[in-house]
């Protein structure tokens, strides 16, 4: 019932999907170009900065973890079969066991 939506200006919001209330909203403070990944409970979004930031979900803003890409993420994170596709300017990781 939640929706996480990315916005070019770098907030992501979460919403009710139902009745649009906003739950919160976090700033990356970096332009953020793809879509959001959500995935095992988590909200995984890039940034023009070459960050992923990793978010929790639910209507609780906590972020987990910000990873530093070393170049611009433009695309959506991916996953198949357990694991994290991640696109930067330069390289593409693979992140998995």
């Amino acid at each position: 019932g939640l929706v996480y939506a990315p916005d070019f200006s770098g907030f992501i919001h979460c919403l009710d999907a139902d009745t649009g209330k906003v739950y919160w909203v976090y700033d990356t403070k970096s332009h953020i170009w793809g879509s959001p990944l959500v995935a095992d409970g988590k909200v995984y979004v890039g940034t023009e900065d070459g960050d992923v930031v990793i978010l929790q979900t639910g209507k609780t803003m906590k972020e987990i973890a910000r990873v530093d890409m070393r170049a611009p993420v433009y695309s959506s994170p991916v996953v198949a079969n357990g694991t994290i596709y991640i696109s930067t300017q330069t390289h593409l990781y693979a992140i998995g066991k």
